[in-house]
C-alpha cells in the first residue's frame, strides 16, 4: 500500500497517503483479540471521533465548496474509514482542479490511482506532478519510490527517491514541506526501502544494515 497526504494526518510509513498510508496485518482467527470493554471503548471512541473529524470536513465544504483541503481530508478519512474510493478519487481530482499545485492531494490521488485502480499511467503522472510542486515531499517520494521498483523495476530511481526522502532538500518554506520534513515516521519507512533496495539491487548487506 502507498503513503497518503492530509493535513491532519500522520504516516505510519507503509502505503503513503499524506495521510499515512496504514498497512495492517490480518490476525488470524486464533489471534483475534478478546473484546473487552476497554477495546470495544476505544473503538466507540475512534469511531466518533471520525464522525466528528466528517461533520467538520462536510461544513467547511458547505461553507466553502472550492476549498481544496477539505476535499483532500474528507477524501482521506471516507478511503481509511469507509473504503469510498470512487467518493475519495472525486474529492482529490476536485482538489488538484481547485488548487493545482496542491502537492498532498495529488500524491493521494496517485496512489488511490495505482492501488485501487491500477491506473499506472494516471497514478505516475500524478507523483511526477506532486514532486514538481514540492521536491521535498517525504510521502511523494517514498510512494513514487515504491511504485518506480514495483511498477517498472527501476531500482536504481527508486534508491534516488528514498535517499531524498530521507534528506529532503527544498528551497521552499512551504508548510507542507516542513510538516513532511519533521515526519519521523515517514523517515524510517525510507530507510526501510532504502535498505531492502540496496539488498537486492546490489546484495549489500552491510550497506543494508545501516540503513
Amino acid at each position: 500500500s502507498a503513503a497518503s497526504s492530509s493535513s491532519s494526518s500522520e504516516d505510519d510509513g507503509s502505503a503513503l497517503h499524506c495521510s499515512p498510508e496504514r498497512r495492517w496485518r490480518r490476525r488470524p482467527p486464533h489471534e483475534a483479540p478478546e473484546a473487552t470493554s476497554s477495546s470495544r471503548d476505544d473503538v466507540s471512541k475512534s469511531t466518533s471521533a471520525a464522525a466528528a473529524a466528517e461533520a467538520e470536513y462536510r461544513a467547511a465544504l458547505e461553507a466553502d465548496p472550492a476549498d481544496p483541503v477539505a476535499r483532500n481530508n474528507l477524501a482521506g478519512l471516507l478511503l481509511e474509514r469507509e473504503g469510498h474510493s470512487a467518493t475519495a478519487e472525486a474529492l482529490y481530482r476536485t482538489a488538484v482542479e481547485l488548487d493545482p499545485h496542491y502537492a498532498d492531494a495529488r500524491n493521494n490521488l496517485a496512489t488511490l490511482l495505482y492501488e485501487k485502480r491500477g491506473d499506472l499511467a494516471g497514478a505516475e503522472e500524478h507523483y511526477r506532478l506532486a514532486l514538481l510542486d514540492a521536491p521535498a515531499s517525504q510521502a511523494a517520494h517514498v510512494n513514487y519510490g515504491r511504485f518506480l521498483r514495483a511498477v517498472h523495476g527501476d531500482l536504481s530511481r527508486a534508491e534516488q527517491h528514498f535517499k531524498a526522502a530521507i534528506v529532503p532538500t527544498s528551497s521552499s518554506s512551504d508548510e507542507e514541506t516542513a510538516d513532511d520534513e519533521k515526519n519521523p515516521a515517514l523517515t524510517a519507512a525510507a530507510h526501510a526501502e532504502l535498505a531492502s533496495v540496496v539488498l537486492e539491487a546490489r546484495g549489500d548487506v552491510d550497506a543494508a544494515e545501516r540503513e
